[in-house]
């Protein structure tokens, strides 16, 4: 094929007959250009699934306003890297310091997959905490028993409702079960004055 061609030819153009990143040369061989190996996946996937507070930072004092002593909101939070497949979050605070063993200050569930934060109008629906209301009841350690932690946990759910009629966390919990793709977590500190 070589004696066929004229000196001083340009190259001829990749053909369907060349391998897949091949160029066809003078010589009539193909000659294969290495290519880069290009993965394809969501970024999104990478991510690592984050909740943060502009209030506080991880493992920081949540400040008085957020507590018992002051205006007992919740605190404004904010995530991103939910899991692909997110269909809507929901949240629980607890304090695994109390005497009595852990204590439930907020259980929030259906929150819509797009929401990326959430403040004291905060969207979803509550269930009783260990206060006995509904809604968020913030830190209130006892007094003089030092600091306790108070963990916000968030789950990315595949699910866009967990429609259950339980009204407990142990029904949150079980409603639950099968459909968490990841979760995000925030502790933050308080202590109150003797």
């Amino acid at each position: 094929m070589e004696s066929k061609l004229r000196p001083g030819k340009a190259p001829l153009p990749r053909t369907s007959g060349a391998p897949c990143g091949g160029r066809v040369s003078r010589t009539g061989l193909v000659r294969v250009i290495p290519q880069p190996a290009w993965r394809f996946s969501n970024p999104v996937s990478h991510m690592t699934f984050t909740l943060t507070s502009p209030a506080f930072r991880n493992e920081g004092n949540v400040p008085v306003t957020f507590t018992c002593d002051g205006n007992d909101v919740p605190p404004p939070l904010s995530w991103s890297g939910q899991p692909v497949g997110t269909r809507s979050f929901a949240l629980i605070l607890d304090d695994p310091d109390a005497p009595g063993g852990t204590f439930t200050h907020w259980l929030l569930h259906d929150i819509t997959p797009e929401t990326t934060e959430l403040s004291s109008t905060a969207a979803g629906k509550t269930l009783r905490n260990s206060f006995g209301r509904s809604g968020y009841g913030g830190p209130c350690p006892p007094r003089g028993h030092g600091a306790h932690r108070y963990f916000f946990t968030l789950y990315a759910l595949d699910v866009p409702s967990l429609s259950f009629r339980g009204k407990s966390r142990q029904d949150l919990e079980k409603a639950m079960q099968g459909h968490v793709l990841g979760t995000a977590r925030l502790m933050g500190r308080y202590e109150r004055a003797r």
